[in-house]
């Protein structure tokens, strides 16, 4: 599609024209009485510190009329695609979410919003106690963005495992299968998952990230 050509424009453009919204897709995967209570605030922080991060990104072109206006279209029509649902997803694992998730793909654009089919976000035990009771206004306004954009974070996951061009010899095949929860995801900072969503094209695999976080404190990747 268009929009991974141009993920800003060429979004824009596809969500307008078909008046098909667009989101990040987050699964739940903790229901615990704490969870109940705080989720709804953390699928909130994400939304807002999302539209934030895309309002200030910047392309090649950098902020003209045609990446303001595109930028309107998308704040307008963002709408997160929340996977919610206690018997099916209470402690799922990342190899039967990257089942489902490849399944849910199957939806035909149209009757579900458009997404990053490269990436999705899990908000686990450990995630939420991280977000919850964080006021995205407070974080917006703090003195330490820095400081706070490695502090506060998602595991964001690759839908895929295997990329054109991966050589592994048998040993470390046979290690990824021992460990394939430890595999394909990165700690996302809550205020980079525009970028990110930049950047998982399908070209390489998310823990890319990992090589180039600590030469680019202001990435999406936190640890």
């Amino acid at each position: 599609m268009s929009y991974y050509v141009q993920p800003l424009t060429g979004l824009a453009s596809t969500v307008k024209w078909t008046n098909i919204p667009w989101g990040l897709t987050i699964y739940r995967t903790t229901y615990t009485p704490f969870s109940e209570e705080h989720f709804p605030q953390t699928i909130e922080l994400i939304h807002t510190l999302l539209k934030a991060n895309l309002d200030e990104w910047k392309d090649c072109h950098n902020d003209g009329p045609e990446q303001r206006a595109a930028k309107k279209t998308l704040l307008e029509n963002y709408q997160p695609i929340v996977i919610n649902d206690k018997g099916q997803f209470d402690g799922m694992a990342l190899p039967d979410i990257r089942a489902h998730y490849a399944t849910y793909l199957n939806t035909p654009e149209g009757e579900r919003p458009y997404t990053n089919e490269s990436m999705f976000v899990v908000i686990d035990d450990e995630g939420l106690a991280i977000l919850a009771g964080t006021d995205a206004t407070k974080l917006l306004a703090s003195d330490d963005s820095v400081r706070d954009a490695r502090r506060y974070w998602v595991r964001a996951v690759d839908s895929k495992l295997e990329y054109e061009g991966d050589e592994e010899d048998e040993d470390e095949e046979e290690e990824d299968d021992d460990d394939d929860d430890d595999e394909g995801w990165i700690k996302c900072s809550v205020y980079r998952l525009w970028s990110l969503w930049v950047d998982m094209d399908g070209s390489r695999p998310i823990t890319a990230w990992r090589a180039w976080g600590a030469m680019d404190p202001n990435g999406p990747y936190c640890g």
